[in-house]
């Protein structure tokens, strides 16, 4: 890649993730990070993943171009080593199976237990 489109890879990409983050500001109330967005692999994935898990087609779409700018062959984050599932299956010539994580069960504490509380703030302001 020349100079020139990586810098025009990088301010498409940036374009598509102000409107992801104003998108998914919107949808779900989370507020994402464009700047390390655009240099961390793993957080950028991280926030693709999150957009794709809503139900708005615009943001699935504007997920995929980005996967494609960052994660594709020759993209800006071609040799890192989080890849998205889209990009690993195609990439892959295996069967995925997920696998299933186990499930812990809440131990809630004894009744009889006697927890102390610091009741020095309590009524007044600190």
């Amino acid at each position: 890649m020349n100079p020139t489109s990586v810098e025009e890879l990088e301010s498409q990409a940036f374009g598509l993730m102000g409107r992801l983050h104003v998108l998914l500001r919107r949808e779900i109330g989370r507020v994402t990070d464009i700047k390390y967005m655009s240099t961390n692999p793993e957080y950028c994935l991280h926030v693709l993943e999150l957009a794709n898990s809503t139900s708005n087609t615009d943001l699935h779409t504007m997920c995929h171009k980005l996967e494609d700018i960052y994660f594709a062959e020759g993209g800006l984050f071609a040799n890192s080593p989080f890849k998205p599932r889209r990009l690993m299956v195609a990439s892959s010539s295996r069967v995925s199976i997920p696998i299933e994580h186990a499930v812990h069960e809440a131990v809630e504490p004894e009744a009889d237990a006697v927890v102390e509380q610091d009741q020095h703030y309590v009524g007044r302001l600190r």
